[in-house]
């Protein structure tokens, strides 16, 4: 039986976004206890595979940094994005697939981490074992199956401001090598590329304006690829997309193609 505690810190800012027990809770609700019985008892992991994951789980941890301060705009702490998107797996859909699990505690770890945000000073930027920042770091440390789905996950930079144009092409870039760069791990990283949507789709803040355009990319290019993913997982998506549109009152937009079948 999973009993999740009380906050001890104050996270009246951070946005609810995981569902438990018919209820959306926030992502901090689930410490490491939380988080190990959740891979115990929901996603029915083996000792050894939870050993592996809660290693991967302490160094997502440790290269998204402690701090308080280290917050996504939505004002969560950025750890809580990447284990909410692990947890709305397991519990919302029902992932077993342990190295699925680790790819989505590190599906942000090369663009959005304290490591690598070109960081040079980070205390914890020597320790080789957190440097994963190459697809050969990543396979020696998770597996290379883990490392393929994160790759594929991975955005390429942006450079510099970018007009409308530019944007969709970027994206078109962004999103198509979820779907194409390692066509072994399709169905795995569009997985992880969905739960990480439907998170940031619960959790986004701003004016009106920039939702709007935000879940109007989501619908255009990150459905599509949700597709990939298994109809579970392009249902969902769409259905809570489709709920944002309305209330902000705007038309269903085109699925972005891919031109891939």
């Amino acid at each position: 039986m999973l009993n999740l505690k009380p906050l001890k810190r104050n996270h009246r800012e951070e946005p609810v976004s995981v569902y438990f027990n018919k209820e959306l809770v926030r992502a901090s609700l689930f410490g490491q206890m939380e988080f190990q019985s959740v891979l115990q008892h929901v996603a029915l992991l083996s000792r050894n595979e939870i050993v592996r994951v809660m290693n991967a789980y302490a160094d997502a941890k440790m290269i998204f940094g402690y701090s308080e301060t280290n917050r996504r705009s939505t004002g969560e702490r950025y750890f809580e994005h990447v284990k909410g998107a692990a947890l709305i797996d397991m519990l919302e859909f029902g992932n077993k697939d342990f190295e699925i699990i680790i790819a989505e505690l590190h599906h942000d770890s090369k663009e959005d981490s304290l490591l690598f945000r070109g960081n040079e000073n980070h205390p914890r930027r020597r320790q080789s074992h957190l440097l994963i920042d190459s697809f050969s770091r990543l396979a020696a440390r998770y597996g290379e199956r883990v490392a393929k789905i994160i790759e594929c996950v991975t955005k390429p930079d942006k450079k510099g401001r970018m007009n409308s144009q530019q944007k969709e092409l970027y994206l078109h870039a962004a999103l198509g090598r979820v779907i194409s760069l390692y066509p072994e791990v399709r169905r795995e990283s569009a997985q992880v590329k969905t739960c990480d949507a439907i998170h940031n789709n619960r959790t986004q803040k701003g004016s009106e304006e920039q939702i709007a355009e935000k879940t109007i990319e989501k619908w255009r290019f990150y459905l599509p690829v949700s597709r990939f993913a298994g109809e579970i997982y392009y249902d969902k998506l769409r259905s809570e997309l489709k709920e944002r549109l309305l209330q902000l009152e705007l038309r269903v937009p085109p699925e972005h193609d891919f031109g891939i079948v």
